[in-house]
């Protein structure tokens, strides 16, 4: 059953569940942290073909359609991102399984100025089909960090990204992986 939100690009400020330190999180990644493995998208994702037609790129799996979509002309500029996503996840609204959500890190925001920022993303996917509730970490599926700028240390990312991803494993104790962008 599809779930219909009103925007499916939305604030959210999501609390940290644990204060952790960054050198506590840096600790933390060790060991923890892998790239995709051999078989990954094969067990996962199982095998799909794909064309494209004009901007369209259709992809099928046994002989079958089983998505199409719209391939933008050029990668948004680092500027034109957030604009850009949003209208990219508004695209299939009404067949999507979940809404992308975003959240600004405070920390970074007090530290630089108005122009320089980071945002994070999350892709929550309630168990309920109620819209308008407020996302909670028990509900993301996928996190992610952007930083349109070259300000910030590839390291100083890597451990805002891992906060995120350690609030979601806090809230899903159980839970043996995540997506990360």
């Amino acid at each position: 059953m599809p779930m219909n939100h009103p925007s499916p690009v939305t604030d959210f400020s999501c609390p940290p569940i644990l204060a952790m330190d960054d050198d506590e999180i840096f600790q933390n990644i060790d060991g923890r942290m892998h790239g995709p493995m051999s078989g990954f998208i094969d067990k996962y994702f199982g095998r799909f073909q794909h064309t494209y037609q004009g901007s369209i790129l259709e992809l099928r799996k046994d002989e079958r359609i089983c998505g199409r979509y719209t391939v933008p002309s050029a990668a948004p500029l680092p500027n034109s991102f957030l604009p850009w996503f949003s209208d990219f996840a508004t695209c299939e609204l009404d067949s999507a399984r979940g809404s992308w959500h975003t959240f600004s890190d405070n920390t970074v925001a007090e530290e630089k100025s108005a122009c320089d920022y980071s945002v994070g993303f999350a892709l929550h996917m309630p168990t309920s089909s109620v819209s308008g509730v407020k996302m909670q970490w028990d509900c993301a599926q996928v996190v992610g960090q952007f930083h349109p700028n070259d300000y910030l240390p590839y390291q100083d990312g890597l451990i805002q990204l891992c906060r995120s991803a350690h609030d979601v494993f806090i809230s899903q104790p159980t839970r043996l992986f995540l997506h990360g962008l």
